[in-house]
């Protein structure tokens, strides 16, 4: 499937992106692989992981503090070639133990902003957003849904909410109640965060016409 079909709906054309893999082509030049994700996986286990973008480089395949030489093809290096308009990072908790599911109770730290790191983005000359024409995202902190309780098929689940003016609300099953952001930034249970680019204001959900089937 590619972005373009992904992006057939009202739904993917807010959160669909797009990874990028560089590999070695049939002919010995270097070729573009792409996939579309919906929910951007990032996993938190290991020790070097301390925030939520220490997270991404981690899951994108970046190793030490420099990128290497881009010519240098990494089969396990990954780009974010395209870029959503809500990017949705899923913080990967459960992990799979002594034959059974558990929680990982380990907290990554994040923050009102994502620090999007440009090594995240291809190299130079392999193109950037696709047909987007959109630049580097200013992604913002929107929502933060998070899970009560030690188990990992058990617990309760709330959402932080951003009203927009920097005042937080937690939703829960039962009230909807005041919180800083102090509050959210610390809550150890962060699952899923949605950042929203601040660089477009407005997107097209608009879907694409249908083709005419046979008279």
């Amino acid at each position: 499937e590619t972005l373009q079909d992904a992006q057939s709906s009202p739904i993917s054309k807010l959160f669909a992106g797009e990874l990028a893999r560089l590999v070695r082509g049939d002919g010995g030049g270097t070729e573009m692989k792409r996939e579309p994700f919906w929910l951007l996986d990032v996993a938190i286990a290991a020790d070097g992981i301390r925030t939520v973008e220490d997270a991404i480089s981690i899951t994108l395949g970046m190793t030490g503090d420099v990128e290497g030489d881009p010519s240098q093809l990494n089969a396990a290096r990954q780009y974010l070639h395209v870029t959503p308009p809500v990017l949705v990072v899923s913080m990967k908790k459960t992990l799979y133990g002594a034959g059974s599911l558990e929680k990982a109770s380990k907290q990554v730290e994040y923050s009102d902003t994502l620090n999007f790191n440009r090594n995240w983005l291809p190299p130079d000359g392999y193109g950037f957003g696709g047909d987007s024409g959109v630049g580097v995202p200013d992604y913002r902190l929107v929502s933060v849904v998070v899970h009560y309780g030690e188990e990992a098929v058990e617990g309760h689940f709330s959402a932080f909410v951003n009203r927009g003016d920097g005042q937080w609300y937690n939703c829960d099953d039962r009230l909807i109640a005041k919180y800083t952001h102090t509050q959210v930034e610390s809550h150890a249970g962060a699952l899923l965060l949605f950042y929203v680019d601040a660089n477009r204001t407005t997107v097209d959900i608009t879907p694409p016409p249908r083709e005419a089937g046979p008279c």
